[in-house]
């Protein structure tokens, strides 16, 4: 047994003694020769200065640290979504619709909108004279009352032939020829007699509207009676052709002797 040196410290027991003269076997190729080398015993100032084993710090360590958010997993669909935005998977459109222009609501409602009823056109004979005596002519004009864009009068007017007897030709009155348009009147009698076809017509694009007389008929008593004048197939239209609501009326005249 080997003696202690009197200057060593007394071992302590549970703490292991520094290992000194401990021969070690050097890492293969390291010498040529492959002689074993010793590994010189490290002084007390040098084992002090060997650097402590590193310490994991506690939990205490983390302590006041703000904590790290992990952001959750994006469902698919909904990267760059606006916030409140859905994703297609539910059902819900993430695009807004498009607001109309000003403008075109207002547009739209004009067009959906019914066209206004026209006014009704009321067509009158109107005889000059409601009591005439046997030979004396019997003037009656056609007018109209209320109308809107008339560009055609249409009619037959029925009389008492064993009365009256019609005289040609007929005269076109203002009402067609407003603004200076053409107007045309054509009146023919039936080869019965008792019945005149009357057609008044305006040229142009407008129609005419308002008051005024349409055409002039005569006549001429040849014996006493009622004159009997009725209308028969009777239209009005504008000039695209379309009717035009209107309404037919008469006035009689008496022949005396």
């Amino acid at each position: 047994p080997r003696k202690r040196d009197a200057g060593a410290a007394a071992p302590v027991p549970g703490r292991h003694q520094p290992i000194e003269n401990v021969k070690v076997r050097a890492p293969s190729g390291a010498q040529a020769g492959g002689n074993d080398t010793a590994a010189e015993p490290a002084s007390g100032a040098e084992a002090s200065a060997a650097p402590a084993a590193e310490e994991l710090p506690d939990r205490g360590a983390f302590e006041g640290e703000a904590p790290v958010e992990i952001p959750a997993a994006e469902a698919p669909g909904t990267r760059g979504a606006a916030p409140g935005a859905t994703s297609a998977e539910e059902g819900s459109p993430v695009a807004e619709e498009e607001a109309p222009a000003a403008g075109e609501e207002g547009a739209a409602e004009e067009e959906a909108a019914p066209p206004k009823p026209r006014s009704l056109a009321r067509i009158r004979l109107r005889p000059r004279a409601g009591s005439v005596a046997a030979g004396d002519q019997v003037v009656v004009d056609v007018v109209a009352e209320g109308a809107q864009g008339v560009a055609t009068v249409n009619f037959q007017l029925r009389y008492n032939p064993k009365v009256l007897r019609f005289m040609p030709p007929a005269q076109p009155g203002p009402f067609l020829a407003q603004g200076g348009a053409p107007a045309d009147v054509q009146a023919v009698e039936s080869a019965e007699g008792g019945l005149v076809i009357v057609s008044a017509t305006r040229a142009g694009s407008s129609g005419a509207s308002g008051s005024g007389t349409i055409v002039t008929l005569r006549f001429v008593a040849v014996a006493p009676g009622t004159a009997s004048f009725g209308f028969a197939a009777a239209q009005v239209r504008d000039p695209e052709m379309d009717p035009v609501p209107a309404s037919f009326r008469v006035t009689n005249v008496e022949v005396h002797e």
